[in-house]
């Protein structure tokens, strides 16, 4: 940059080109357009950390009552500013300034009120960066408006608000494993609070529900209209109605126990769509969602059983097939009461024999709970199917019966 120009120079920023061993100096400038001195201005050179996505301040300066921004005078606010931060904003002939990092990208705030963003031209060489901005500014309006760039940057934004937004990440699971923008660790009940300004957009979110015990995952809640099930997702500036209180939620449905017990060993038991084989203490109930109980109809010891009754917690529940529950709050004891209907043919192998044009023969396996089987015939006469007709009963022992009225012919 030529001399005659740094004395106009809001902020310098000096990079070091190791591959060439150069330095190149990248000043911002901002004009009062006033019409009028103004005071207590502050200007901001921003970035971003690409490690941390957070907020770099690569120079600052505020002007006061004896160093005040004439009207139309570019720098005049800070050609005498005596308090001078490290790579902040100055106007000498022989700055001193430290090495800062280039960036692609880069942020001019004005009053913590309106900012401007800076890209590269990536059609340049990064390594031999140049030039300088200048912005003109009304203060109390909402726009910066660019009036000289002889640089490597172009105003890639019109002027934006500025806005930190404050979010509070909570979930219902004490200490689960969470990562917020690539940062893994444990998150206690009491949650956690961030507050993230407007370029560092989007924040990443991400839970570990194979990590979790005791619980389900459910989803994503931001300020409880939002919901998002995938156990991934990116925070935006959509999600943030306002910028003082923002909630992140990561739901999960708490495992409450259920003793889960039985009048019949061996029965099967479904709650929330998993059978459970009776009696167990694994079984669980949800604290966030209503729960399903069912108990099917189901051979046990050789008997066809159904549910006779339910009792919750010692007390009697019904007599229903399936019902439901509303969410638990602590846990709870269940029992299943069965009752035997008739005994079971599951297992007895029933199957006919195959000699042709024969009397039909029945074969089987003994129950061992069985004292006598009855046989029945059913006949389809034109078509239609005729009632059950009881045509003969044997003892226990027997595992064969002939019918001499029928002829196999299949």
């Amino acid at each position: 940059m030529k001399k005659n120009l740094i004395l106009l120079s809001l902020v310098f920023l000096t990079f070091s080109g190791i591959l060439f061993g150069h330095q190149y100096e990248i000043g911002f400038r901002i004009r009062n357009a006033n019409g009028s001195p103004v005071s207590g201005i502050s200007v901001k050179v921003l970035s971003l950390d690409p490690s941390t996505n957070t907020v770099e301040v690569l120079g600052e300066a505020v002007s006061d009552n004896t160093t005040l921004m004439q009207s139309r005078d570019v720098n005049a606010g800070f050609d005498r500013y005596t308090s001078i931060k490290q790579g902040g904003f100055i106007a000498s002939d022989e700055p001193n300034y430290p090495d800062v990092a280039l960036r692609r990208t880069y942020y001019l705030l004005i009053d913590n009120r309106l900012f401007v963003k800076y890209e590269f031209r990536e059609s340049l060489d990064f390594d031999e960066p140049y030039g300088d901005f200048a912005v003109e500014h009304v203060v109390g309006s909402n726009s910066i408006t660019e009036i000289v760039n002889n640089s490597s940057w172009y105003m890639s934004s019109g002027t934006q608000l500025w806005k930190e937004f404050a979010v509070s990440l909570t979930s219902t699971k004490s200490n689960i494993k969470i990562q917020v923008d690539g940062s893994k660790f444990s998150l206690p009940l009491s949650g956690k609070q961030y507050n993230y300004e407007v370029i560092t957009f989007p924040h990443s979110f991400k839970v570990f529900p194979e990590e979790e015990t005791n619980c389900t995952w459910r989803n994503w809640r931001i300020n409880s209209n939002t919901v998002i099930p995938s156990e991934t997702f990116s925070l935006l500036t959509d999600h943030c109605p306002t910028i003082y209180a923002n909630n992140v939620t990561a739901k999960y449905g708490n495992h409450l126990g259920v003793n889960l017990t039985t009048n019949m060993s061996n029965s099967t038991v479904h709650i929330n769509n998993v059978a459970y084989s009776c009696p167990t203490s694994s079984a669980f109930f949800y604290d966030d969602d209503d729960n399903t109980i069912a108990a099917y109809e189901q051979e046990i010891d050789n008997f066809i059983c159904v549910i006779n009754y339910w009792k919750l917690n010692g007390s009697y529940y019904g007599n229903k097939i399936s019902f439901t529950l509303p969410p638990a709050n602590t846990a709870n004891s269940l029992q299943a009461v069965f009752k035997k209907t008739k005994l079971s043919n599951i297992g007895e192998g029933l199957y006919f024999g195959t000699n042709q044009n024969a009397p039909i023969t029945l074969y089987w396996t003994c129950n061992p709970k069985a004292t006598k089987y009855k046989i029945w015939r059913h006949v389809r006469v034109n078509g239609n199917w005729q009632a059950d007709i009881n045509i003969a009963t044997v003892g226990y022992g027997v595992s064969t019966y002939v019918d001499q009225d029928y002829l196999l012919n299949a």
